[in-house]
Protein backbone atom coordinates (compact mmCIF):
# COMPACT_ATOMS: atom_id res chain seq x y z
CA UNK A 1 0.00 0.00 0.00
CA UNK A 2 2.87 2.51 0.90
CA UNK A 3 4.61 1.86 -2.59
CA UNK A 4 1.57 2.37 -4.12
CA UNK A 5 1.44 5.77 -2.93
CA UNK A 6 4.98 6.79 -3.09
CA UNK A 7 5.78 5.53 -6.29
CA UNK A 8 3.56 7.17 -8.52
CA UNK A 9 4.14 10.49 -6.32
CA UNK A 10 8.07 10.39 -6.62
CA UNK A 11 7.65 9.51 -10.58
CA UNK A 12 5.51 13.13 -10.75
CA UNK A 13 8.01 15.30 -8.63
CA UNK A 14 10.84 13.86 -11.52
CA UNK A 15 8.33 14.91 -14.18
CA UNK A 16 7.67 18.98 -11.82
CA UNK A 17 11.89 19.06 -12.14
CA UNK A 18 11.89 18.17 -8.19
CA UNK A 19 14.48 16.22 -6.08
CA UNK A 20 12.86 13.54 -4.23
CA UNK A 21 14.98 11.69 -1.42
CA UNK A 22 14.99 8.81 0.55
CA UNK A 23 14.86 10.07 3.66
CA UNK A 24 13.02 11.30 6.50
CA UNK A 25 12.99 15.33 7.14
CA UNK A 26 12.59 17.14 10.62
CA UNK A 27 12.20 20.69 10.98
CA UNK A 28 13.32 23.56 13.97
CA UNK A 29 12.98 26.71 13.98
CA UNK A 30 16.55 27.21 11.75
CA UNK A 31 15.07 24.49 9.16
CA UNK A 32 15.33 21.23 7.96
CA UNK A 33 17.31 18.32 8.75
CA UNK A 34 17.18 15.69 6.43
CA UNK A 35 18.25 12.27 7.18
CA UNK A 36 19.19 9.95 4.27
CA UNK A 37 20.18 5.70 4.27
CA UNK A 38 19.37 2.67 3.71
CA UNK A 39 16.22 0.92 4.68
CA UNK A 40 16.98 0.06 8.39
CA UNK A 41 19.79 2.45 9.16
CA UNK A 42 17.62 4.35 11.40
CA UNK A 43 15.57 7.20 9.44
CA UNK A 44 12.09 7.01 11.23
CA UNK A 45 13.51 5.96 14.86
CA UNK A 46 15.34 9.13 14.71
CA UNK A 47 12.99 10.90 12.99
CA UNK A 48 10.26 9.82 15.59
CA UNK A 49 13.29 10.83 18.49
CA UNK A 50 13.40 14.11 17.25
CA UNK A 51 10.02 14.45 16.91
CA UNK A 52 9.38 13.41 20.97
CA UNK A 53 12.16 15.99 21.44
CA UNK A 54 9.99 18.81 20.05
CA UNK A 55 11.06 19.01 16.34
CA UNK A 56 8.10 19.05 13.81
CA UNK A 57 7.88 15.99 10.93
CA UNK A 58 8.24 17.55 7.40
CA UNK A 59 7.99 13.78 6.05
CA UNK A 60 9.27 10.12 6.38
CA UNK A 61 10.59 7.99 3.04
CA UNK A 62 9.92 10.29 0.32
CA UNK A 63 11.46 13.95 0.50
CA UNK A 64 10.84 16.83 -1.81
CA UNK A 65 13.36 19.05 -2.45
CA UNK A 66 13.84 22.04 -4.95
CA UNK A 67 15.42 25.50 -5.34
CA UNK A 68 14.11 28.78 -4.24
CA UNK A 69 14.02 31.98 -6.34
CA UNK A 70 17.41 33.34 -4.95
CA UNK A 71 18.57 29.50 -5.59
CA UNK A 72 18.87 28.02 -1.97
CA UNK A 73 17.52 24.56 -0.86
CA UNK A 74 13.97 23.95 0.19
CA UNK A 75 12.43 21.27 1.39
CA UNK A 76 8.52 20.27 1.45
CA UNK A 77 6.60 18.63 3.61
CA UNK A 78 4.73 15.37 2.52
CA UNK A 79 3.06 13.29 5.08
CA UNK A 80 3.18 12.78 8.27
CA UNK A 81 3.13 8.99 8.50
CA UNK A 82 5.43 7.07 10.13
CA UNK A 83 6.75 3.33 10.00
CA UNK A 84 8.74 1.77 12.92
CA UNK A 85 9.70 -1.61 13.49
CA UNK A 86 8.72 -3.06 17.13
CA UNK A 87 11.62 -2.66 18.87
CA UNK A 88 11.97 0.53 17.96
CA UNK A 89 8.19 1.19 19.07
CA UNK A 90 9.08 -0.24 22.42
CA UNK A 91 12.43 1.80 22.21
CA UNK A 92 10.54 5.41 21.96
CA UNK A 93 7.79 3.85 24.74
CA UNK A 94 5.37 4.02 21.89
CA UNK A 95 2.31 1.50 22.61
CA UNK A 96 1.95 -0.30 19.27
CA UNK A 97 -0.69 -2.88 19.98
CA UNK A 98 -3.24 -0.48 18.60
CA UNK A 99 -1.48 0.70 15.68
CA UNK A 100 -1.84 -0.89 12.22
CA UNK A 101 0.52 -2.19 10.03
CA UNK A 102 2.65 -0.43 7.33
CA UNK A 103 3.97 -3.76 5.93
CA UNK A 104 4.42 -7.52 7.26
CA UNK A 105 6.63 -6.32 10.44
CA UNK A 106 6.43 -2.76 10.65
CA UNK A 107 3.65 -0.16 12.44
CA UNK A 108 2.32 2.95 10.99
CA UNK A 109 0.98 5.69 13.19
CA UNK A 110 0.37 9.68 11.84
CA UNK A 111 1.47 12.73 13.66
CA UNK A 112 -0.50 15.11 11.79
CA UNK A 113 -0.65 17.69 15.06
CA UNK A 114 3.45 17.72 14.83
CA UNK A 115 3.93 18.48 10.97
CA UNK A 116 5.31 21.31 9.78
CA UNK A 117 2.77 23.64 7.83
CA UNK A 118 5.13 25.38 5.13
CA UNK A 119 8.06 24.92 3.16
CA UNK A 120 11.32 24.84 5.11
CA UNK A 121 14.67 25.60 4.12
CA UNK A 122 17.22 22.82 4.03
CA UNK A 123 20.18 23.57 6.69
CA UNK A 124 21.92 20.41 7.00
CA UNK A 125 21.90 16.53 5.94
CA UNK A 126 23.21 13.27 8.09
CA UNK A 127 23.62 10.50 5.76
CA UNK A 128 22.82 7.25 8.54
CA UNK A 129 24.97 3.88 8.10
CA UNK A 130 25.66 0.87 10.40
CA UNK A 131 29.15 -0.36 11.37
CA UNK A 132 30.71 -2.66 13.48
CA UNK A 133 32.56 -0.63 15.79
CA UNK A 134 31.86 0.02 19.07
CA UNK A 135 31.04 4.14 19.08
CA UNK A 136 28.86 6.38 17.07
CA UNK A 137 31.37 8.28 14.78
CA UNK A 138 30.41 11.52 12.32
CA UNK A 139 32.24 12.41 9.27
CA UNK A 140 31.60 15.85 7.69
CA UNK A 141 31.81 15.23 4.14
CA UNK A 142 33.80 18.15 1.44
CA UNK A 143 32.23 20.05 -1.04
CA UNK A 144 32.86 17.44 -3.80
CA UNK A 145 32.11 14.87 -1.91
CA UNK A 146 28.63 15.96 -1.11
CA UNK A 147 28.24 16.44 -5.10
CA UNK A 148 28.77 13.24 -5.57
CA UNK A 149 26.81 11.27 -2.50
CA UNK A 150 24.08 13.46 -3.30
CA UNK A 151 22.71 10.92 -6.68
CA UNK A 152 22.63 8.19 -3.90
CA UNK A 153 19.97 9.86 -1.68
CA UNK A 154 17.56 9.61 -5.03
CA UNK A 155 14.28 8.01 -4.55
CA UNK A 156 13.87 5.00 -6.40
CA UNK A 157 17.16 5.35 -8.79
CA UNK A 158 15.13 3.51 -11.89
CA UNK A 159 12.05 6.11 -11.68
CA UNK A 160 15.10 9.09 -10.96
CA UNK A 161 16.75 7.58 -14.12
CA UNK A 162 14.05 7.88 -16.31
CA UNK A 163 12.16 10.95 -15.49
CA UNK A 164 14.66 13.27 -13.39
CA UNK A 165 15.87 16.18 -16.06
CA UNK A 166 19.58 15.70 -15.33
CA UNK A 167 20.14 19.83 -16.19
CA UNK A 168 17.86 20.58 -13.38
CA UNK A 169 19.18 17.66 -11.12
CA UNK A 170 22.72 19.10 -11.45
CA UNK A 171 22.06 22.35 -10.83
CA UNK A 172 20.18 21.45 -7.54
CA UNK A 173 22.50 19.04 -6.95
CA UNK A 174 25.15 21.91 -6.75
CA UNK A 175 23.54 24.44 -4.85
CA UNK A 176 23.25 21.72 -1.90
CA UNK A 177 26.69 20.58 -2.38
CA UNK A 178 27.70 24.65 -1.93
CA UNK A 179 25.26 25.29 0.70
CA UNK A 180 24.32 22.42 2.60
CA UNK A 181 26.55 20.29 5.20
CA UNK A 182 26.62 16.72 4.82
CA UNK A 183 27.94 13.90 7.44
CA UNK A 184 28.21 10.42 7.60
CA UNK A 185 26.79 9.23 10.81
CA UNK A 186 27.55 5.98 11.65
CA UNK A 187 26.32 3.66 14.70
CA UNK A 188 27.07 0.79 16.37
CA UNK A 189 25.29 -2.69 14.57
CA UNK A 190 22.30 -4.45 16.69
CA UNK A 191 23.57 -1.79 19.26
CA UNK A 192 20.65 0.93 20.34
CA UNK A 193 22.22 4.26 19.94
CA UNK A 194 19.61 6.57 18.66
Amino acid sequence: EHYLKTLPLAALLYQRGFLVFHAAAVANDYGAVLLTGDSGSGKSTMLTLLQQRGWQVLADDLVVVSLDEPGKPIVYPTTSEISLWPASLKQLEIDYDSLPYADANRHKFLQSEQTVGGIQPLRCIYHMNIHNKSAVELEELSATARFRILGTFLYNSHIADALCDRANYLRCAAAIAQSVPISILRRPRGKWSV
